[in-house]
């Protein structure tokens, strides 16, 4: 098959000689980048070049008929070939016997079969921790990002982030302000302003905030970040970060939250509740100099309307004079049910003239309140103490007190009227 040095084939052997030149080649290069970077070097890497130039040369069918040519030529024994291609058939040859020696002088070496059934063990354990990462990354309900601080392009964002955010991901990655357009306008500044402390901090742990969905539903997450550390000067600032969908959480907390503080019969504040947020409506006041009204009611003869027309009907009148009261008092005024009968309301910012505006307001509305028990009617009133806030009032106890003590005067004197003390 060789002679002078030469790859000596018939035209029909053409094709057989391009396939398998290919996995020649590929096995002599692999061979010489383990065992031979600094052993036939120079041969080898001039065959290397002589044969992709052969291989380009030989693509046009004038080129196939040359080397059918220049094969008749060798095949008649010629002692040297003026052709200008014999570079590119002797680079071939050169390749072509160069790796078939390597081959075989390697492939009994127990070393070179050692690395290369550990370089295809390693293969494949990379190819299944890529899968189990993308099985993972899909299945996480959590969004993983990456950002470029200063360009603030998106680098990547996890599979997770359509199914969470309800938006495709391609806009996300084209524009930044994607993300922004999603965020809860109550809770745009804060996600804002917490992401950019991590340029100060390194890393900022537990954002929570709300995103509203392209369908409209509010989402609650929980944002973790940090800066990826830069491995050479001047490299750019790469934050990454895992938001996690804390909505179900987020609903348990508040429900928890309602209970602890819900008076169940009436949904208004409990007792303790209530008293927790007129403590800080009394301190915000002082401090501010601020008027503060408190009002304290009961229901008149309650006990009658549960002995005459049973529990169940005093629930219902409980549950009404609750929602009258919530109805009348403006918002961000305070209100719970203190007492089996007795209720509160804590009125910030209210001047004593307009807080018994809103006390006799409340009086006339639950006096209107009409009730039926097998088909009796009846009504009922309130008597009310109220107390302004003075210097004289050092805690929240002392304008307790004094409302407190005017309700009982009303009491006293006929009931169903305010009395401020």
């Amino acid at each position: 098959m060789w002679y002078n040095g030469f790859l000596d084939l018939s035209a029909w052997q053409l094709v057989a000689v391009t396939l398998l030149m290919t996995h020649v080649t590929i096995i002599a290069v692999t061979v010489y980048l383990h065992r031979y970077s600094a052993h036939r070097s120079l041969e080898l890497n001039a065959g290397l070049k002589h044969f992709f130039r052969f291989w380009l040369w030989l693509t046009t069918a004038q080129n196939t008929r040359e080397w059918t040519a220049i094969h008749r030529k060798h095949h008649a024994k010629c002692e040297t070939v003026d052709d200008p291609h014999s570079p590119v058939i002797k680079g071939l040859s050169t390749v072509l016997r160069t790796g078939a020696e390597l081959y075989r002088a390697e492939a009994e070496n127990p070393e070179t079969l050692l690395a290369l059934v550990h370089a295809q063990g390693e293969v494949e354990r990379l190819s299944e921790r890529e899968q189990l990462l993308s099985s993972m990354l899909v299945s996480v309900n959590a969004v993983l990002w990456a950002i470029d601080w200063e360009t603030r392009r998106v680098l990547y964002v996890s599979p997770a982030y359509e199914r969470v955010f309800g938006r495709s991901a391609s806009l996300l990655l084209a524009d930044h302000r994607e993300w922004r357009n999603s965020i809860h306008p109550e809770d745009l500044d804060y996600a804002e302003h917490s992401l950019a402390r991590v340029l100060e901090q390194g890393a900022v742990e537990d954002r929570e905030y709300r995103i509203i969905t392209a369908n409209g539903q509010i989402r609650w997450l929980s944002d973790k970040c940090y800066i990826n550390q830069q491995v050479e000067p001047g490299e750019p600032v790469i934050v990454v970060g895992m938001a996690e969908d804390i909505t179900e959480k987020k609903q348990l907390e508040l429900e928890l939250h309602r209970l602890a503080t819900t008076d169940v019969l009436t949904q208004s504040s409990n007792r303790r509740h209530f008293f927790e947020c007129a403590n800080q409506a009394f301190d915000t006041a002082c401090a501010q100099g601020a008027p503060l009204a408190f009002l304290l009611l009961d229901i008149d003869d309650f006990k009658d309307v549960n002995d005459t027309y049973g529990h169940l009907e005093g629930d219902q009148v409980l549950r009404r004079i609750a929602e009258s009261g919530r109805g009348v008092l403006r918002r961000g005024d305070l209100f719970g049910r203190i007492g089996g009968e007795e209720f509160a309301a804590v009125l910030p910012g209210c001047a004593p003239e307009m807080a018994l505006q809103v006390a006799e307001r409340l009086g006339k509305e639950i006096q209107a309140l009409s009730f039926s028990y097998e088909g009796q009617a009846f009504s009922v009133t309130i008597s009310q103490g109220l107390a302004n806030l003075s210097e004289a009032d050092s805690t929240l106890d002392s304008l307790f007190a004094r409302a407190d003590a005017a309700m009982y005067e009303a009491k006293r004197l006929g009931k169903n009227r305010v009395i401020a003390g």
